[in-house]
């Protein structure tokens, strides 16, 4: 823990801090000692490192260059009006440690943004309290990384601007403010893999990847951001949702993930989603050899006016999508399973007599379960179709062609389609009494 009293090493000479790190390897501050550079600047050299026991801090229009490695035992500190990291490198080899093992490491400020080099996450558990703060090489993760309702940027178009080790990325908050990753992809094709966790091991058990099949405009970024929602309800929706339909709650995994493209052009992707068993236990209906990816068109305010299909691998937990167009990405998304087919409900008689009480004078079935699409066909002893309808409010009224049938046994079927596509059959003989 850093100790009551402050002990500060404050460098108020240019020239001292160019001896110092131009010529020693490796410089200690001792143990539980901040260091604060002030109204001058700090450069680390390739070939030296640092190790700062308590706070680095960096204010007053102090500046770092960072070549080599400051490794910090607490907490990063911005509250100057630049981004502390300054003069790097086209491919920075500076980096930025912090690797406490005894205390939650925080990056903070009442200044800019910081823009790492590299940035290495080992140890205890980080959160992020500085919005849009970038690392401009490699993110590497080796702990529990905190976004806390806030944006990290990684500000290199390269598959390999996370490094995954251990530990992992947790976005987890509900909206309106998501916690988010911003990995400027650019017009850089392959696979960004961000390393989210639910917390409930030290692992990226909600591991997303964005696989970009095409390349799109210069400028481009996507947003990432997952949450859990507060029970099999799905609750709270994100924003611009108002309903999960056609898909019954009990059907869909109770998390949302948001992947926002800001791009002039945006590129072809597609998604592969690692999902956590937890998020669809009891009282879920979740299939899990079923589940596929869907998003929400929030101009339509529909879930099902495109499905991009593509595979659930139960083993690793993963449901992978096949392409997904540029006009048919939007942000949020969700994992649903197929339903059951269900059960109906049909009467094995009625009597379409025309009688005075009126009563049992139509046929057809109770459904309870949502669907697509509704057939109905009646058959008579020879196999000939007599009556059809695709309105289930439209039942059979006994006749055929205008006349009342004769009493006998008829043969009935239904034919159900999902929102799957996928169809069911159900058949049965009603006896028609008179």
């Amino acid at each position: 823990m850093i100790p009551s009293e402050k002990h500060f090493i404050n460098f108020d000479s240019q020239f001292l801090i160019l001896v110092l790190f131009l010529f020693l390897p490796f410089v200690g501050i001792g143990q539980n000692y901040n260091l604060v550079v002030s109204d001058t600047w700090l450069s680390v050299q390739n070939s030296a490192a640092v190790n700062v026991s308590g706070n680095l801090v960096n204010e007053d229009n102090g500046s770092i260059k960072l070549d080599g490695k400051i490794c910090v035992g607490s907490h990063v500190i911005n509250n100057a009006d630049n981004n502390m990291f300054l003069d790097q490198q086209v491919i920075p080899t500076g980096v930025l440690m912090m690797s406490s093992l005894l205390i939650n490491q925080q990056i903070r400020g009442f200044g800019n943004s910081i823009f790492f080099p590299n940035l290495h996450l080992i140890g205890t558990k980080k959160t992020l309290y500085l919005a849009d703060c970038q690392v401009n090489n490699k993110l590497f993760v080796e702990a529990e990384f905190e976004l806390n309702r806030l944006n990290f940027i990684i500000n290199n178009k390269n598959t390999d601007g996370i490094h995954y080790i251990s530990g992992f990325i947790r976005s987890e908050s509900q909206p309106s403010q998501y916690g988010t990753i911003q990995w400027n992809i650019q017009n850089n094709t392959g696979a960004f893999s961000i390393p989210f966790g639910s917390g409930m091991g030290n692992e990226n058990d909600l591991n997303l990847t964005i696989i970009t099949e095409t390349s799109g405009s210069a400028e481009g970024f996507y947003k990432t951001a997952t949450y859990p929602t507060e029970d099999f309800t799905n609750i709270p929706f994100p924003s611009m949702v108002m309903s999960l339909d056609p898909y019954q709650e009990v059907n869909v995994v109770d998390r949302f993930w948001f992947v926002e493209p800001t791009y002039v052009s945006r590129p072809n992707i597609s998604l592969a989603f690692k999902y956590n068993p937890n998020d669809f236990d009891t009282p879920n209906q979740v299939r899990e050899n079923t589940l596929e990816a869907v998003r929400h068109n929030d101009a339509q305010q529909k879930w099902d006016d495109w499905k991009p299909g593509g595979i659930v691998n139960p083993q690793t937990k993963t449901v992978l999508t096949n392409s997904i167009p540029r006009q048919h990405q939007f942000s949020h998304w969700a994992l649903v399973s197929e339903d059951e087919s269900g059960d109906i409900w049909m009467p094995n008689a009625f009597s379409p007599d025309r009688d005075e009480y009126f009563t049992n004078e139509d046929y057809g079935p109770v459904i309870t379960f949502p669907y697509a699409k509704y057939e109905f066909f009646i058959f008579n002893r020879w196999g000939e179709p007599i009556f059809e309808s695709s309105d289930i409010n439209i039942r059979w009224d006994g006749t055929y062609k205008g006349e009342v049938v004769p009493m006998g046994t008829y043969a009935w079927l239904i034919v159900i389609t999902k929102h799957s596509t996928k169809k069911y059959k159900y058949n049965g003989i009603v006896n028609v009494i008179l």
